[in-house]
């Protein structure tokens, strides 16, 4: 018997057991991010697009510098915004960001 979705009628219920997640392959390739020789794709082009935009809205321009293009990875720019939004009286951001780091 088949099984109808209101959502889409091309739905169809399978018997077949999930995909265990462990069994996904989560691995990136090399072409995309490879540490050891300097990839990252996804950290060059947020850079690129930080300074096309700084270019263009001069009020980022600072917000941009601190934020993503004084870092040099992706795990950097992470950690200062975690720090900066974990950040309180007993425990300021540059704290957090050594912790974090």
């Amino acid at each position: 018997e088949q099984a109808v979705y209101a959502a889409d009628p091309r739905l169809e219920f399978s018997l077949e057991p999930p995909i265990r997640h462990e069994d996904i392959d989560l691995s990136v390739p090399l072409s995309v991010y490879d540490p050891d020789n300097g990839i990252d794709v996804v950290w060059d082009l947020m850079q690129y697009e930080a300074r096309v935009e700084a270019r263009r809205e001069p009020l980022l321009v600072s917000f941009l510098h601190s934020t993503i293009l004084n870092h040099p990875s992706l795990e950097s720019a992470l950690a200062f915004h975690l720090a900066n939004k974990l950040s309180s009286p007993s425990m300021i951001g540059t704290q957090l960001m050594d912790l974090i780091s």
